[in-house]
């Protein structure tokens, strides 16, 4: 990692490939000094990892003279580090052992170009066991060269002083600092204190004093104080924080005699009155989902790309997918105090947001006053539910205890209806009447059974279609005019019987434009026919691909596939073709699940290696069925960070392979192995942050060593019933935030409680959960 910086400049930025670990480096920090969480102490470590850090240290001043293949990188390294325009920078030099990173930053740190750009130089050792004071007053020493007196005082520094000391020479003069085997963005949230941080120096006097005005016209309510701060961090001159402000008084003068609800929400209101044009309809949308719920942001970002708000028009990047640019639409919503975040994935994408009670009432309110939604409930049922303001387009439906069919009859120009009930009457009102949809959201509808209506057949302008745990059995052949639909989701109610299979027509090859494709777990077909797939070239996700109705290589033709669901794939030779190594056509792929029927078929064996081999871009592995051996670690995807086995019953220990994959997040094992003892080592797991063991039944001894799983954050041990204790190990474990027990021997148990005789060994642990 390379850290530059230029003297007097005022104003700073963070270099764009570290920019988003900002935010999170402060918040875990203050978090780890709240837990009271310190770093692992060398003591107890053994004098193999000693001797083994040793051998890792990297020194400046030894630089191999004959190296070939870098000269490109070094070249691209160092047009970035004496570019005048940034004053400080972040440049990471990432991946996996051996690949010459330490080499690159060596070459670099000696050119001749830096050497005369830069006025000061430091290269620091970090390790895994990074030791902040120690890296701090070595960088100083460094960049000052002090004399005997000045390094004693240097020695006498307290941890703040150290940090502003160093902080305050790097902003004096440009200086280059080379942080080397840096293993976790944790070392760098203790490290960066003493680094500038791309914030003003000093804080404008009058941006202030406008600051401090329009806090105080929040009227004292955190939400308005933080919404006010999201839309003010879009704004970097005065000139603009000085119209915010003129806009809030010109808004609150006009609402003061109506109190402080009032004042609020007119702060509020001028955070919509602000946005782009394009975040307007995507905030007004969310006007349709009720009160506190959680709102599935992929089901959104789809549902904004099917009514137009996110088209080509706009300015895609690079190899980026509508989907991708709508995504970015919510984050800039979050970003701006808007909307809430519920439930973060593995990888720290967003899984579901929300919004506040009086965000959703702006919301709605603004969603009234342009005619934007109409919303019938038992609440609206005083309000006119017909189009005296105009046409209404988007409709969602939280009670039909008012409407008639002659509702839709009348408003048969609606162009969006989702539901949010389980039941419903004039359903077939809504195929007869409404021609215009562009959306039909009809998930959760149970009286929804039996044969779908021939009518959907002429909803052709149809973009998102969902039957999402519906009780539909069987698809008309007239679904194949939905030539538009981008999205559709068949997944409907399982039952644990034959009549949860569901009929599906032929027809569905004509749905060319379709993205997002999720069958139900069980299907068949009308014909003898098979499924072809292989025209429905825009397909992003393809969910439950029936592997006995379909044929494998059709997926060779779906070059845009980022998620696959492979349903009871029974023969996998079939898949060998798919799978083989050299095929570059699922190099898109990022999330693949394999389900075979392990109860009806035990012995089905999955071949891991041909799979890993043949998606080499994989971030999300899932696999159900047995596993004779994990291939080699360096034979898995590089970037892979979630990995579910299901069943496999491995007999070697697995621990061994998949502690050496350098971006794993997320292990979830259940049935996984059937040995009788697990070790896992020192340095292994570095970014693991999440570890399920479930369901091992022969599993007698776990050993953690110390140094292992430095980033783990939440463990669940469950139905491993021969395990006599927690591993010794997991003292060491600093990070761990979260453990769980589930149907665990009851000896278990009482060892791991307070008082019991091996407390000591979670004792750090904030959260223990014991369950049965």
């Amino acid at each position: 990692m390379f850290l530059s910086s230029t003297k007097a400049e005022k104003f700073t930025k963070w270099g764009p490939r570290l920019r988003p670990l900002k935010q999170e480096s402060l918040n875990l920090t203050r978090s780890l000094q709240t837990y009271g969480v310190n770093a692992i102490k060398e003591e107890g470590l053994s004098s193999a990892f000693d001797r083994q850090r040793q051998l890792r240290w990297s020194y400046s001043h030894i630089v191999e003279e004959y190296i070939v293949g870098l000269d490109e990188d070094i070249k691209e390294v160092v047009v970035q580090l004496i570019n005048e325009d940034k004053h400080f920078q972040v440049v990471s030099i990432c991946g996996m052992g051996g690949l010459g990173k330490t080499t690159l930053a060596k070459k670099v740190y000696h050119h001749s170009d830096v050497r005369r750009h830069f006025e000061g130089f430091a290269w620091a050792y970090i390790s895994q066991q990074c030791k902040t004071r120690d890296v701090w007053e070595g960088i100083l020493v460094k960049l000052t060269s002090p004399t005997k007196d000045e390094r004693d005082q240097i020695l006498k520094m307290t941890h703040e002083e150290l940090a502003k000391k160093l902080n305050q020479v790097q902003q004096e003069k440009r200086c280059l600092v080379i942080l080397d085997d840096i293993w976790s963005t944790e070392a760098w949230d203790l490290l960066s204190p003493a680094f500038p941080s791309g914030q003003t120096s000093e804080i404008c006097e009058d941006m202030e004093k406008l600051g401090r005005e329009m806090v105080v016209r929040c009227a004292g309510l955190p939400l308005a104080i933080i919404v006010l701060g999201g839309l003010l961090a879009t704004k970097e001159t005065l000139d603009e924080w000085d119209i915010v402000h003129r806009n809030i008084k010109s808004h609150l003068g006009r609402g003061r005699e109506q109190g402080q609800q009032s004042r609020v929400h007119e702060v509020l209101a001028l955070s919509y009155h602000e946005l782009p044009y394009q975040l307007k309809p995507c905030f007004l949308y969310l006007s349709h989902f009720p009160e506190d719920f959680d709102i599935p942001a992929k089901k959104l970002v789809r549902l904004w790309v099917a009514e137009g708000f996110v088209s080509p028009k706009y300015e895609l990047e690079g190899d980026e997918m509508l989907e991708d640019f709508a995504e970015r639409c919510l984050v800039e919503l979050i970003n701006r105090c808007m909307v809430q975040v519920g439930i973060t994935g593995s990888s720290g994408r967003i899984k579901s947001c929300r919004l506040h009670d009086l965000m959703r009432d702006l919301c709605l309110s603004k969603a009234k006053q342009e005619n934007f939604l109409h919303i019938v409930s038992p609440w609206s049922r005083n309000e006119k539910a017909d189009s005296s303001t105009g046409k209404i387009r988007r409709l969602a439906i939280f009670s039909e205890e008012f409407l008639t069919m002659n509702y839709y009859k009348e408003n048969h120009h609606i162009r969006s209806l989702i539901y949010f009930k389980e039941n419903s009457q004039l359903i077939k009102s809504v195929f007869k009447y409404l021609k215009l949809l562009r959306v039909l959201d009809l998930e959760g509808i149970q009286l929804l059974d039996g044969d779908l209506t021939e009518e959907i057949g002429s909803l052709i302008h149809l973009r998102f279609l969902s039957l999402k745990k519906t009780r539909i059995r069987v698809l008309p052949s007239s679904i194949g005019n939905l030539v538009c639909l981008e999205t559709l989701n068949l997944e409907t109610i399982e039952e644990l019987s034959w009549e949860s299979t569901v009929l599906i027509p032929i027809e569905i090859w004509k749905m060319k434009q379709l993205r997002h494709l999720y069958l139900p777990k069980w299907c068949n077909y009308l014909t003898d026919d098979k499924l072809q797939l292989a025209n429905l070239s825009n397909l992003q996700t393809l969910v439950n691909f029936p592997t006995n109705k379909c044929d494998a290589r059709d997926l060779l033709s779906l070059t845009n596939l980022k998620k696959l669901v492979l349903n009871d794939p029974r023969d996998f030779q079939d898949f060998g073709e798919i799978f083989n190594p050299p095929n570059k056509k699922l190099n898109s792929l990022r999330s693949l699940t394999m389900k075979t029927e392990m109860l009806s078929f035990p012995d089905k064996v999955v071949d891991v290696g041909q799979v890993v081999q043949g998606c080499p871009r994989l971030h999300k592995l899932h696999i159900e069925g047995r596993i004779n051996k994990l291939p080699d670690y360096q034979e898995f995807p590089p970037y892979l960070s979630k990995l579910t086995l299901w069943g496999s019953r491995l007999v070697e220990d697995p621990m061994p392979v998949l502690e050496k994959l350098p971006n794993l997040r997320v292990l979830r094992g259940w049935g996984a192995f059937i040995g009788k003892q697990m070790v896992c080592s020192d340095k292994g797991f570095p970014q693991l942050k999440s570890l399920l063991l479930r369901g091992l039944p022969n599993l007698q001894e776990w050993t953690v060593e110390a140094g292992a799983m430095p980033s783990l954050f939440r463990l669940e041990i469950s139905d491993c019933n021969k395990l006599v204790t927690a591993p010794h190990g997991l003292k060491f474990v600093s990070m761990l935030q979260e453990l769980e027990i589930r149907w665990m021997p009851r000896a278990f148990k009482h060892r791991l409680e307070e008082g019991g005789e091996d407390f000591y060994i979670v004792q750090h642990v904030p959260s223990i959960i014991f369950l049965n």
